[in-house]
């Protein structure tokens, strides 16, 4: 009787976030669709990134227990343009993906940092040079094989923690992990930080915590170019924050009040980035044939849209839900 009384609760729960998520958006804007990835092969997409080299792209992965391969696929499309294999690489848990820029060069980093049960005592982030190649008249996805990446293990000053989170900050040459812990569990969520080193090292980095932070079901994060403006994803809602050059994230994280933005509700939203403009975010979520959506950052993420019934047309996806500001 007690589990029957709880799914009943739940159930009512969602039921009406999505009732409400339909009345605020009749006529909102903030939410656009913009593809469904068509290849079967992206059967779980965990994260997200958006391309420095190829507009309208971005960069993805599935999760644990598939290949070890990131894929660029077309944001108008859906098509995959690019299947990069990372040779002798391991997808234990691919959670999250993030590129960035160092020394005017364009990079990919890939987080193998899932661990449910908290049981490892390794985690691995394998960093490479973004695959640029000429993508004219793509009638096939190029598939190439990566043999030059770097490979980071990595392990946690105070034991095991599940992330699903990563960001790397050049300001700070830091690597920013954010801790996964879900909403019945009453520990705060960590931020660590791996201080990344300035010569050549084969022993293992640690990730040391700097501090706490009041967000759970932590899924994803970006960081803006400058590195000054952060995203973080939950299931159900975005959280923007923004800092000054003499702020560190960790300060900014635990003490700032962030703008809260309404995410399309999906069925396991995993995956947010930054467009490439800086102008929205993308989304996307961990099923076969998924869309992605991109939200509006701009104008206060509050007007609204016209046609509710182009929103949903993913048999994947339901209607979004409704935009939020502080």
């Amino acid at each position: 009787m007690f589990f029957k009384t709880v799914i009943v609760a739940i159930a009512m729960v969602v039921t009406a976030q999505y009732v409400s998520a339909q009345d605020a958006q009749e006529e909102s804007t903030a939410l656009s669709k913009l593809c469904v990835i068509q290849s079967a092969a992206i059967a779980e997409s965990s994260g997200i990134a958006h391309s420095h080299h190829y507009e309208d792209a971005v960069w993805t992965h599935n999760d644990s227990g598939r290949s070890s391969t990131a894929y660029l696929v077309s944001t108008q499309s859906g098509e995959t343009l690019i299947e990069a294999n990372i040779e002798n690489a391991d997808n234990r848990d691919w959670e999250d993906i993030d590129s960035f820029q160092f020394a005017d060069k364009n990079y990919l980093l890939i987080a193998d940092i899932g661990d449910n049960l908290r049981k490892r005592s390794t985690y691995q982030l394998c960093i490479f040079p973004e695959p640029e190649l000429e993508l004219a008249d793509v009638e096939q996805p190029h598939r190439i094989r990566l043999r030059d990446w770097k490979d980071i293990r990595f392990n946690y000053e105070d034991g095991s923690h599940d992330c699903e989170a990563v960001a790397a900050d050049m300001n700070s040459n830091q690597i920013i992990l954010l801790e996964k812990i879900y909403l019945n569990d009453k520990r705060a969520p960590g931020i660590y930080v791996i201080e990344l080193p300035s010569k050549k090292t084969s022993d293992p980095l640690t990730a040391t915590r700097a501090g706490e932070l009041s967000l759970k079901n932590i899924t994803a994060m970006d960081l803006s170019a400058d590195g000054n403006t952060m995203v973080i994803r939950t299931y159900l809602e975005g959280y923007v924050y923004t800092k000054t050059s003499q702020q560190t994230w960790p300060e900014v994280l635990a003490d700032a009040k962030p703008r809260r933005i309404g995410l399309p509700i999906q069925r396991q939203g995993e995956g947010i980035c930054f467009t490439r403009d800086e102008s929205g975010v993308i989304c996307s979520s961990e099923f076969r044939n998924s869309a992605l959506w991109r939200v509006n950052l701009e104008n206060g993420n509050d007007t609204k849209a016209k046609d509710l019934n182009t929103l949903g047309e993913s048999s994947n996806e339901t209607k979004p839900a409704a935009v939020k500001t502080d």
